[in-house]
């Protein structure tokens, strides 16, 4: 079986495409990395209109963000609380959440019903306890850790 020979403009070619994927997949711009490699912005959009090159594009591109979520996933095994908060919000959302800023909107009214309930359950407190200080929460113990340090 003979093997084909590539002529000096695909030798070319497939360079520039080696490079312009690696480069995408290390997190340059696709206008970016075709202009280092040669490419006009219009030779660009040609390229991108074949489904083959399009497909290649999104798995450098995909590759790129792999290689971030990796670095993340590390991070947060060494105790980086910013990246384990952020892995468990994105990949245990169903488990884990933000609740610090929720926003809550209503278009309708508040049933009476429910008002009356929470008003009464709030006397009934005041008057088993004796004071407004039965109103108010729980004191919570917080520790203070400091994730530069790690």
């Amino acid at each position: 079986m003979e093997t084909a020979t590539l002529t000096r403009a695909e030798e070319r070619e497939a360079a520039q495409m080696t490079r312009f994927f690696e480069r995408v997949r290390m997190g340059c711009g696709p206008l970016n990395a075709a202009i280092e490699v040669g490419w006009s912005p219009r030779g660009l959009e040609k390229r991108t209109k074949d489904p083959d090159f399009a497909d290649m594009l999104a798995v450098a591109r995909e590759r790129l963000l792999e290689d971030i979520e990796e670095t993340v996933i590390a991070k947060a095994r060494q105790g980086n609380v910013k990246c384990i908060q952020m892995v468990l919000y994105n990949q245990r959302a169903d488990r884990w959440k933000d609740v610090r800023h929720i926003k809550m909107e209503s278009s309708g009214q508040l049933d009476q019903t429910v008002v009356l309930s929470v008003k009464q359950a709030m006397v009934e407190l005041l008057r088993d306890r004796g004071s407004v200080a039965a109103l108010q929460p729980a004191p919570v113990a917080l520790e203070v850790i400091d994730v530069d340090s790690r």
